[in-house]
């Protein structure tokens, strides 16, 4: 009935509709003054500052309670009400202004009809119901619909049993009986059941028919009855309800009266019970029907039956042919298999064209060497086209013309295209079949795959053209030293053009000096040795020394011999030249940097060091081959080494620069802190050298900081001791005093409540109730000041308490996550966070106008993570600490005092989240607090 109500509300009203629901149990919340007073307390509460348009009741002492509240709840809305068998029904129909509704008339006695009519020579009828007051009345009212029977039939009221007692008592009913079931929520016990469910076990024991009046009660065990349709009551009250809203007045619509039933029987039950189908009236709902499986599918197996014998004489008629193919198509099968094996070694595949119709036939083999499935129809002539490149198909196209003319294809070489994208080369040819007249009637041929002598004739000419287009020298020379090929490449390095160097030795390239060097190239060549990048030294045309490198490699003919040897050749004189400019470069930052006071040092493109300046070697007083490679890492504090080193790998492989923070050992054996700073290092040409980095001594700074917060340290644990002494003060002494004075106040109220004034009653009343909400807001003041819980339940307790706690004062919405907390956390770290996500729900409260905040307590790998984000209106974080507000400075030095960190992020409008790390540390294990 609700969910109609709803439904037709929503689906009736052009505008949103927002619900409120509220049960009441008549009996309990209003039978008694002072629970009914309560009600209207709670519900006032509750809906404070709400207006309601509509407001939907469900029985007369709902109703009477909604006038009631009405004026102050919400006093201009419509009250749209449903009632049944009302006490007095000529007072519901008077149209009053602000109310209308729907009235149903509980009607038993459609059901008792129905039940004799297919129960002719019944006796006895069972009513059932429960013990509550409101199914007493049910039953009070079917005594009276039913007064006109008693005198032919013995009626039996079943109204104060146990269940149990219930049961056994239907198990043995009188002959020539029925029963009527009209509910059973509350037996004589006061507990409560489910009709629906408590209905199978009944008809299972029962002995005689059952019928209910209740749509849900019908297929758990009723034989069925006049059922009332609360879903139709839904739809009228919903109907109603949209009328309304869009402005029609409530007085102007009728009030709606009908016993809104219907006759529903349980087609199992009716069978059961041996009942017969032409009983039932004739608007009866027959639910859970069960057809026989001969009136499901009789057409169905008569027509299978037909076709099965259809089937079976055309089986037999085709055996004996089957037996004659089989031999035949086995033959066949065979010269298929040794053609197609020809084919694939051949890779030649074969087709036929049939030109009247279009239709193609493709071999085994044609269909791999286009890469289609055999299995698969062959695409239309029309189609063919996407097999083949737009200018094989022209020709392909233009060639099977001509063959309607001609008579024969020649060889035609095609690019084809493959599903996968991949493209072959074939060769194609073919001739036509004439009929009686002449005319061409098929065409048909063979197709070759010669994709891999193509791509071996390509290969070597863009080997060819490779070389003629290198910048290097590409030269081949045989075994005794006479220049063979000459590229481009050589032209222009050396000078000599190709008419020039063919034919001659390989010496001419050689100054006199260095001659020995081709004589060893030479006998390496013939024992098949490779060379390469050999750097040395050659001449050109013009007599002009150059650097070159070299990479020589032995050549061989078909049969593996060697027969020469080929050489590339790269000038790399202007390689040498900048060489030769960096160690100048080199030399004169070593003077800079053995002049600078910091620790200066160099690290080449393999991670290790290559370089320090005396500083550094000072500090370390060590030598500087010491220090080379991996040396330095033994001067590194053991606890810092894998960190930093890790760092730097990780930077040095992004070639970013990286900053870092680690202990080094002075010559003395002290070790002191060093502030790290690097960047990569790169050639003119963009090539990685490595880093370049310098170190200074940050140790003073540091034990600066480790001071500042040693004494912040102590400067929050005073003031959380002063804290924690006035919360203590509130709550044990000025709390208690205010409880003592409220109970005097209340003591007095009491003891003067019979000759006082109500003016003073009230006054005195009001007093009472002030010095209860001061008393309240101490006791919240004290536990701010020093969170009890933090101490006796832990972390996780506490935070969650306190966002439920600013959730419900500040009305928004407050989402609290914590993973993973250690159950013995220190409670110095505790209390930080603590504090810190007390502080950061104040500031959203103050500035943020947030409506959703979550806050985020987790633990991973030894350290505790806090994150409060909000959607508010944010902020510029710069410009807060310009103004060095005291929120963020307190919640920084108080992760800071724990050797945590505290971050935060913010934009306008955007929103603002504040992050803050602190150690993992437990009771019995706080050490002291690292000073960075």
């Amino acid at each position: 009935m609700i969910e109609q109500a709803e439904t037709r509300i929503l689906d009736g009203s052009n505008l949103p509709v927002h619900f409120s629901f509220e049960y009441l149990e008549p009996f309990s919340s209003f039978a008694d003054p002072s629970r009914k007073r309560a009600t209207s307390a709670y519900l006032l509460q509750k809906y404070s500052g709400q207006t309601f348009d509509l407001v939907i009741t469900i029985n007369e002492d709902t109703l009477a309670f909604a006038e009631q509240i009405r004026a102050k709840l919400s006093p201009d809305a419509t009250l749209l009400f449903f009632v049944s068998n009302p006490k007095d029904p000529s007072s519901w129909d008077n149209r009053e202004p602000g109310r209308t509704g729907v009235i149903r008339k509980v009607n038993f006695l459609p059901t008792l009809q129905l039940a004799l009519r297919q129960n002719p020579g019944t006796s006895h009828v069972i009513v059932i119901t429960g013990s509550s007051d409101a199914e007493k009345l049910d039953a009070k009212l079917a005594s009276e619909q039913f007064q006109t029977y008693e005198s032919n039939l013995d009626f039996q009221y079943l109204t104060d049993l146990q269940f149990s007692e219930l049961v056994s008592r239907l198990a043995h009913v009188q002959p020539a009986s029925i029963i009527l079931f009209l509910d059973f929520i509350t037996d004589s016990r006061g507990e409560q059941f489910v009709p629906a469910r408590i209905l199978p076990v009944i008809a299972k024991s029962a002995n005689a028919p059952i019928y209910g009046t209740f749509s849900s009660v019908v297929g758990g065990g009723v034989v069925g009855g006049s059922v009332a349709d609360l879903a139709e009551v839904g739809r009228v009250l919903g109907n109603d309800g949209a009328r309304i809203l869009k402005g029609e007045k409530p007085e102007n619509i009728p009030v709606s009266t009908a016993d809104f039933q219907h006759y529903v029987v349980d087609w199992r039950q009716l069978h059961r019970w041996g009942f017969s189908e032409d009983q039932l009236p004739r608007e009866t709902e027959v639910r859970y029907w069960e057809y026989s499986p001969w009136e499901l599918y009789r057409w169905r197996i008569l027509g299978l039956s037909a076709l099965l014998l259809l089937e079976t004489v055309l089986i037999v008629l085709l055996l004996r042919n089957i037996v004659k193919r089989k031999r035949a198509q086995e033959a066949l099968r065979q010269k298929e298999v040794e053609l197609a094996e020809a084919q694939r070694l051949a890779q030649v595949g074969n087709w036929l064209w049939n030109t009247k119709t279009e239709a193609l036939t493709w071999s085994e083999e044609l269909y791999r060497i286009h890469g289609l499935d055999p299995a698969l129809p062959l695409p239309s002539y029309t189609q063919y086209a996407r097999l083949f490149t737009p200018e094989s198909w022209r020709r392909l196209s233009a060639a099977m013309r001509e063959a309607l003319q001609t008579g024969s294809i020649q060889n035609l070489e095609l690019e084809l295209v493959r599903e996968d994208g991949n493209k072959r080369w074939i060769t194609a040819r073919g001739e036509a079949v004439r009929d009686a007249t002449g005319s061409v009637t098929y065409l048909h041929g063979t197709v070759q795959d010669i994709t891999e002598s193509r791509l071996a004739d390509e290969a070597r000419f863009r080997l060819a053209s490779i070389v003629e287009s290198s910048d290097d020298a590409i030269i081949s020379k045989n075994l005794d030293g006479i220049i063979m090929t000459w590229n481009r490449g050589a032209q222009h390095i050396f000078g000599f053009g190709e008419a020039d160097a063919v034919g001659q030795p390989i010496t001419i390239l050689v100054p006199p000096e260095l001659r020995y060097e081709e004589e060893t190239i030479l006998r390496s060549a013939r024992a098949g040795d490779k060379v390469e990048h050999f750097e040395t030294v050659r001449m050109t045309k013009e007599g002009k020394k150059i650097n070159v490198s070299l990479t020589i490699s032995p050549l061989r003919d078909a049969a593996g011999r060697i027969v020469g040897s080929s050489r590339i050749a790269r000038d790399i004189t202007e390689r040498k030249r900048a060489e030769e400019e960096l160690r100048k470069s080199e030399k004169r930052f070593r003077l800079m940097a053995d002049s600078a006071p910091m620790l200066i040092w160099l690290s080449g493109p393999d991670t290790l060091a290559t370089d320090f300046n005396k500083a550094w070697l000072a500090f370390t007083g060590r030598a500087l081959q010491q220090e080379l490679g991996e040396g330095w890492i033994v001067s590194l504090h053991p606890d810092d080494v894998h960190r930093h080193l890790e760092a730097y790998a990780d930077d040095f492989e992004k070639k970013q620069g990286f900053t870092s923070e680690y202990r080094m050992r002075r010559h003395d054996g002290q070790y002191r802190w060093m502030l790290d700073q690097s960047v990569p290092r790169f050639m003119d040409d963009g090539t990685f050298a490595g880093y370049v980095g310098y170190c200074l001594d940050v140790t003073d700074q540091k034990e600066a900081t480790a001071a500042r917060i040693d004494l912040s340290g102590r400067l929050i644990r005073a003031q959380e001791a002063e804290r924690e002494r006035i919360a203590r003060e509130l709550h044990d002494n000025i709390n208690q005093r205010l409880a003592l004075l409220a109970n005097g106040l209340q003591e007095f109220e009491q003891a003067t409540s019979e000759n006082q004034d109500p003016l003073q009653k009230d006054q005195l009343h009001e007093l009472w109730q002030l010095i209860n909400e001061i008393a309240t807001d101490i006791q919240d003041m004290s536990h701010q000041l020093h969170p009890s819980k933090l101490h006796y339940l832990g972390l996780a307790v506490a935070v969650r308490d306190l966002c439920r706690e600013f959730s419900r004062q500040h009305k928004f919405e407050v989402e609290c996550v914590v993973r993973d907390l250690p159950q013995d956390l220190d409670e110095t770290v505790s209390l930080s966070l603590f504090r810190t996500v007390q502080e950061s729900l104040h500031n959203v409260v103050k500035h943020s106008h947030a409506r959703h905040v979550k806050v985020e307590l987790t633990h991973q790998a030894g350290v505790v993570e806090l994150r409060v984000s909000d959607d508010g209106i944010g902020f510029n974080p710069d410009q807060a600490r310009e103004n060095h507000g005291l929120g963020l400075v307190s919640m920084r030095e108080r992760l800071r005092s724990v050797g945590g960190e505290f971050y935060i992020w913010s934009k306008p409008s955007l929103g603002t989240q504040v992050k803050g790390t602190a150690p993992a540390t437990t009771k019995g294990h706080q050490g002291k607090v690292p000073a960075a």
